[in-house]
């Protein structure tokens, strides 16, 4: 078989070509200075993106949802005190604040993992007691169950070798040297684990499409967030507008009546 003369070249361009399609080379994340992250979806293939510059948003610049900010802050110092606490349903029109004030609660409790450590217990204190995650972009992937439950162990601290090979991960939740040994591949188990001698704090936002798949799908995933706080060890915050709104006066949501809802309202 002969080559044609411009072969290399057909084979370089092919290869361009190629490359469009492709995600690009995701950059290691340092998930000890990381505090939040994005779901980048290329084609049929995702993967997370640190955000580099995450705009420093202080509870004191929010004007105009002064009683939503003092119940949360109850509600908040409430959990850290290890005593009952309420998940939080935050809904309201696009624009009012919601994601920003969720954003401020946890920088403001990051900053006081960092000065007290009082949300720890035992072997966890390298781990963030809140875990952000942006739900929108992730329900572009098929498995978007998996890709939720390690977004979550993501934000608080766990790496790519920790959700891979397991051993950091069985090491935290084994209740004995069987168990040590076993893999534990259900993420969602290993969070329900988790929290036996952690009390961490999960804040998902932009939760609508979610709680439409929920609907259709019988609130899998909610039902599961459900059992694993009805310890008193978890605590939830969903941010939504309309489609999570509805969901707070459906008795058919895992979550009806276990939470707190709050209302924003355009100023």
């Amino acid at each position: 078989m002969t080559l044609p003369n411009n072969f290399i070249e057909q084979l370089q361009n092919l290869i361009q070509q190629v490359q469009i399609l492709l995600p690009p080379t995701p950059t290691p994340i340092d998930w000890q200075q990381t505090l939040a992250c994005r779901w980048r979806v290329v084609g049929k293939q995702g993967y997370l993106e640190a955000i580099e510059d995450l705009s420093a948003i202080r509870l004191k610049d929010l004007q105009g949802i002064d009683r939503q900010k003092d119940e949360i802050r109850r509600n908040t110092a409430q959990f850290v005190q290890q005593r009952p606490a309420n998940n939080v349903l935050l809904t309201g029109a696009r624009g009012t604040g919601k994601s920003s004030l969720v954003k401020a609660f946890r920088a403001k409790l990051n900053s006081a993992d960092k000065k007290k450590g009082n949300i720890f217990e035992g072997t966890h204190s390298e781990l963030s007691s809140v875990s952000y995650v942006d739900v929108s972009n992730l329900l572009k992937d098929y498995n978007y169950e998996e890709k939720l439950w390690e977004s979550i162990l993501r934000g608080f601290g766990f790496t790519s070798d920790d959700l891979k090979n397991g051993s950091r991960i069985r090491r935290l939740v084994a209740r004995n040297k069987q168990e040590s040994r076993t893999p534990i591949f259900d993420l969602g188990l290993f969070l329900e684990r988790l929290t036996e001698t952690f009390r961490p704090t999960i804040i998902l936002d932009e939760v609508d499409g979610l709680i439409e798949e929920e609907v259709e799908t019988g609130w899998k995933i909610m039902e599961r967030l459900r059992a694993i706080s009805e310890n008193g060890r978890l605590r939830i915050f969903l941010v939504g507008y309309e489609s999570l709104y509805l969901a707070t006066m459906d008795d058919r949501f895992p979550l009806y009546e276990r939470g707190k809802s709050h209302l924003l309202t355009p100023i």
